[in-house]
């Protein structure tokens, strides 16, 4: 739940705000000083401004990661993050179609000067400045507008960290983590346009602006979501053998049979929490850059202890192994 401070003042009374600050001092939860210091009855909706519905067994006290909400309280996914996931295909597609310019490792680095040395580092710079353009008004995205996605309800889950160790995959139930997200089968209506600039942008702004232009976009995005849901599939079909492994390779299988079936003006796509290394930069580079290459960028990213072991060595799913942020979105035209 969330608190609602004017709700738990009413109940603490403005003359014991002093006594409530040493006792949040003494570490003690709002909860028990209202019931076993002042001694007055209470529920959980007496303090909250909202109350999360709970999808997970073996409860404990413990933060929730929460989904953003608006000024109004309305659980939404930001315009930015949809597009923000939109580009990452995109970027994936453009590699795939012209993969000569990441073969190269210095066109993935920029120098960094410090203590009077130049060293080499890994950044993007030069990557989005060749595929998507030199500047943001070059950038062809922008012609790309993603409004937010508005919906009526939320659940929690648990989210279940699996580690790869030297003695193979385990949980890691330290780090579990409870996490608030968009209810499963809920919809939601936004905007996704894309504005046709005609031939000034086509001369103006970076080439590949065709690539969103050809009506071909949601059949772009699905390709991307499948050979990553694919990729995943490979993996653990020869790894890990547990029944947690299992359940989760299925729940794969049935999202690639989800994003095989859309027709051509849908497709899917993964937003949000959890979605880790491949799923956020498209995973790309297991396919076009040399072994050596991976390897340094895997040096620069992963603490030295971890040196040897697969990367990404992580994963994350409910308890049920089902996956977060796949959304599904149709064409409708207005």
């Amino acid at each position: 739940s969330d608190l609602d401070p004017n709700k738990a003042l009413e109940i603490i009374g403005t003359e014991n705000i002093n006594a409530w600050v040493t006792s949040i001092n003494q570490r003690k939860g709002l909860d028990e000083y209202i019931t076993k210091i002042l001694k007055k009855p209470m529920q959980p909706a007496d303090i909250s401004s909202r109350l999360i519905q709970m999808e997970t067994r073996g409860l404990s006290r413990q933060a929730i990661k929460e989904q953003l909400h608006n000024g109004a309280g309305v659980p939404y996914i930001p315009g930015s993050s949809i597009k923000g996931a939109l580009r990452t295909a995109i970027l994936t597609t453009l590699i795939e179609k012209e993969p000569e310019f990441v073969v190269n490792l210095h066109n993935l680095k920029k120098a960094v000067k410090r203590k009077g040395q130049i060293n080499y580092e890994f950044d993007d710079g030069k990557l989005i400045a060749n595929y998507f353009g030199i500047d943001p008004n070059q950038d062809f995205l922008r012609f790309l507008r993603v409004g937010d996605a508005h919906f009526d309800n939320t659940s929690c889950y648990l989210i279940i960290t699996e580690n790869l160790t030297p003695n193979g995959w385990q949980i890691k139930e330290q780090i579990n983590q409870y996490v608030e997200c968009i209810s499963y089968g809920q919809s939601a209506t936004f905007n996704l346009s894309i504005f046709d600039s005609g031939d000034l942008g086509k001369n103006y702004i970076h080439k590949n602006i065709e690539l969103i232009l050809d009506g071909d976009f949601f059949k772009l995005i699905n390709t991307y979501t499948l050979r990553w849901i694919n990729n995943e599939i490979a993996f653990w079909d020869n790894k890990g053998d547990g029944q947690t492994e299992k359940e989760y390779l299925k729940v794969l299988i049935n999202l690639e049979k989800i994003a095989k079936d859309l027709p051509s003006d849908s497709c899917m796509v993964r937003v949000g929490f959890g979605g880790g290394f491949t799923s956020m930069t498209g995973d790309w580079q297991t396919d076009y850059m040399t072994e050596d290459d991976y390897g340094e960028l895997v040096y620069s990213l992963r603490h030295p202890k971890y040196e040897g072991l697969l990367f990404p060595k992580t994963r994350k799913f409910t308890q049920d192994s089902l996956q977060l942020g796949f959304i599904k979105f149709s064409a409708q035209k207005v």
